[in-house]
């Protein structure tokens, strides 16, 4: 088990999460914990990132719904929700 927190948060990313998702893979498979704080997306965001979740197998993952707006409002709750020592952050475009 890495110990290693990926915090990713997004909003109306559902063109950009699964290739976002599918760079970390390496990582998230080494159990690395995976916070993603959802800005109230409008999208399919959540459910794309729910199946690629379950299709990999990705057990370490917590999936939050960020009340207050604003990214560095969301990168705190994940910070705040991340239960590892290190921490690595990744925007959902990237």
């Amino acid at each position: 088990m890495l110990d290693l927190s990926l915090l990713v948060c997004t909003k109306n990313s559902s063109k950009s999460i699964i290739s976002c998702l599918k760079s970390s893979l390496p990582i998230l498979k080494e159990k690395a914990e995976l916070i993603l704080v959802d800005g109230r997306s409008q999208d399919n965001t959540i459910e794309l990132v729910k199946d690629f979740l379950k299709r990999n197998d990705i057990v370490n993952f917590k999936i939050i719904n960020q009340s207050k707006s604003g990214l560095y409002e969301a990168f705190n709750l994940a910070i705040e929700k991340a239960t590892r020592t290190k921490l690595f952050f990744l925007h959902s475009d990237d």
